[in-house]
This record gives C-alpha cells, sequence and structure tokens, in this order.
C-alpha cells in the first residue's frame, strides 16, 4: 500500500438517476478518506461533459 498524500479528487455527479453520487459518498466516508481530498460536486441538472471538465478544471483544481 501507498502513502501517497499529495491528492485532490474531483467528483461530479452530472444529475445521475441512478443515486451514483450518494454511493460515492458512502464510500468515502466508508474509507475515512479526509474530506480535504476530495470535492463532491452535485449538479441539479444534466451539464454533458464538456461543461463538467471545463467546471472542474478552472474552479476546483488548485495550481501549484
Amino acid at each position: 500500500m501507498q502513502n501517497y498524500t499529495n491528492y485532490h479528487i474531483v467528483y461530479i455527479d452530472d444529475a445521475s438517476s441512478d443515486k451514483t453520487g450518494e454511493y460515492v459518498k458512502s464510500y468515502v466516508m466508508s474509507r475515512s478518506i479526509p474530506l480535504e481530498k476530495i470535492e463532491i460536486i452535485t449538479n441539479k441538472e444534466n451539464r454533458k461533459p464538456p461543461y463538467n471538465i471545463y467546471n472542474a478544471i478552472t474552479n476546483h483544481c488548485k495550481l501549484g
């Protein structure tokens, strides 16, 4: 097992109808992943991949 700690996860639930976002939240809590290491974004409506990629990179990725 590796102990690398320099990471940040951005998960986007693009208004899924199968409750995938809830499963991800449950998994994060069950694995005790530090909340400062992961962002879970839940869209109220389906925004499609280009919007989500742009949003993740420009608003949720930290440089340096």
